[in-house]
């Protein structure tokens, strides 16, 4: 019981001090892709080792049935926060300027470096109605760990759905054809 607690005590003042005894891991955002298509739109953010990717929830959103806060605009907002280690200055511009050229009438993505927690904080706003939003990470196919924000267009997806009811509708019907 003593020595846990005199370990604590130095791991305690060794944070006070601005030193910690806990080895930071290099976390870098190494590529940043905005794919755009008829079906959905994407960021691709890839890393140079797996991040750890925190959903950080507004004021409000228990007392809201854990749902997401709507805004002045009549937009859901989402915010996520990742820690980025050994980056540049240069290199975080880099990325926060290639999210900057995302603007969507039903969807917005705002990214900023937060010096004091040093990570990035990734703002997503979308119309619900019109968009379904989806994030998940995973590992590419050149083994990088990425994240990935999906905005889904519901309106062709509803009209893709209607088709292909029709068309198995149609493949299904068991008239013989004289």
């Amino acid at each position: 019981m003593y020595k846990k607690l005199m370990f604590s005590a130095i791991i305690l003042i060794g944070e006070m001090e601005g030193r910690s005894n806990v080895a930071v891991k290099r976390i870098k955002i190494t590529q940043v892709y905005n794919h755009v298509s008829d079906l959905q739109d994407r960021l691709v953010l890839y890393f140079s080792s797996a991040p750890d990717c925190l959903y950080i929830p507004q004021r409000g959103v228990v007392e809201n049935n854990n749902q997401p806060i709507v805004n002045a605009d009549g937009m859901k907002e989402l915010t996520y926060f990742f820690p980025v280690h050994g980056m540049s200055e240069k290199e975080i511009n880099r990325i926060i300027a290639k999210t900057k050229k995302i603007k969507h009438e039903d969807y917005s993505v705002e990214m900023h470096h937060d010096r004091h927690k040093d990570g990035m904080i990734v703002k997503i706003c979308f119309n619900d109605k019109k968009i379904g939003f989806q994030y998940e990470s995973f590992t590419a196919i050149t083994g990088e760990p990425a994240l990935s924000f999906a905005f889904f267009k519901r309106g062709v997806m509803q009209s893709l759905n209607i088709a292909n009811k029709n068309l198995f509708n149609t493949a299904y019907c068991k008239k013989k054809i004289q």
